[in-house]
């Protein structure tokens, strides 16, 4: 089975908000549904790449934040264009990085 891929990603710093695609019949419709994964990578002590869904309050939450909202804007623009006329934005993978 294919991995769904995210249609749009947005980071800062190790901070990442992934929005990915749904397709699914509902009420005997087609219809496109959009949900978002939020999550971190970090270095461990070895020096292995990790990732992690825990953010630090001080340091890291204003990015989650930051993140979330940007993939809650994309999201709503998406479903603002594909009410009504059912557009597929096909296999388009973009990334925005928020430093």
């Amino acid at each position: 089975m294919e991995k769904n891929k995210p249609i749009r990603t947005y980071k800062a710093g190790g901070v990442k908000a992934s929005v990915f695609e749904n397709k699914a019949e509902y009420n005997g419709k087609q219809t496109t549904m959009y949900r978002v994964a939020l999550d971190k990578t970090y270095k461990d002590s070895n020096g292995n790449w990790k990732s992690t869904s825990s953010f630090n309050a001080t340091t890291e939450l204003n990015r989650a934040i930051l993140v979330l909202q940007k993939a809650y804007e994309f999201c709503v623009k998406l479903e603002e264009k594909t009410n009504g006329d059912n557009k597929d934005n096909g296999d388009v993978v973009e990334e925005e990085y928020i430093e």
